[in-house]
């Protein structure tokens, strides 16, 4: 390699062995190695290489972000046979309620039990007042049987029984036609009327109802004489029952029960 100064110009021209110029690049020499490799030595703080890589057709710049992670772009993801799609789910989506709580059976879910779920109770104080929520010791037993289907055990814990000792009358003096208080008899068809009577003789006409409002005379009475006790048993479907006197008493006593 010969070298040639000019000292006018302040300049150095380097040549090669066969007398060709050295050549570089904004002031870098440049070079190139003709075997063998060279060592580089790298500050991260202030030194820098880029790579590319070649999308088959270019060489494109391998980027990273703030954190020095690889940015890789997912363009196309086969998912396995079976697995839900975004139309899919979109579909499931729309069964979905928007919100929590009751709706009406268009917007509810259906719910379905185990097969080998144990009996539902409903007591009796969960039931509207319609259904008996005021029986005593009353209970239904909802059972769902190997087909799906349900059944209702309306066996009742208890007998409900109606009436306490003189609730119709207590050492009362009716007028005619004088009623007496009603006794509700709900789920008790069988009903006694039985009590005394101090003075008078007369008839203790049944009266019925089931607002506990409008009460109309049935078929059934009991005859009552002075100072002798009396008693009638009937069969009734009315859920109120109440006493009519035909005439004007002294010292009654009247009591209606009622049971199953």
């Amino acid at each position: 390699m010969a070298s040639y100064v000019n000292k006018q110009a302040q300049y150095a021209r380097m040549l090669a062995a066969d007398g060709t110029a050295l050549t570089e690049t904004a002031g870098a020499l440049d070079v190139n190695l003709a075997s063998g490799s060279l060592a580089v030595s790298i500050d991260q703080s202030t030194d820098s290489v880029q790579i590319y890589g070649n999308d088959g057709g270019a060489n494109r710049a391998i980027l990273t972000d703030a954190a020095g992670h690889l940015q890789v772009d997912v363009l196309i993801a086969d998912l396995p046979s079976g697995a839900a799609t975004e139309s899919s789910l979109a579909s499931v989506d729309g069964k979905l309620p928007a919100s929590i709580g009751q709706k009406a059976k268009a917007a509810s879910l259906a719910v379905t039990l185990a097969s080998d779920e144990d009996d539902v109770n409903i007591a009796a104080a969960q039931l509207p007042a319609s259904l008996g929520a005021a029986a005593p010791g009353a209970s239904l037993s909802v059972v769902q049987d190997t087909t799906g289907g349900w059944s209702v055990d309306s066996t009742l814990q208890n007998v409900p029984v109606a009436g306490s000792q003189n609730n119709a009358w207590n050492n009362a003096s009716p007028a005619i036609n004088g009623t007496s208080t009603a006794i509700d008899c709900q789920y008790s068809k069988e009903v006694d009327v039985f009590g005394k009577n101090t003075t008078g003789d007369g008839v203790l006409t049944l009266q019925l109802s089931q607002d506990n409002v409008t009460y109309y005379d049935s078929a059934y009475s009991v005859n009552v004489s002075a100072a002798t006790d009396f008693h009638g048993h009937f069969c009734l479907g009315a859920r109120y029952v109440r006493l009519k006197s035909s005439v004007g008493m002294t010292a009654l006593y009247a009591t209606v029960a009622a049971k199953a």
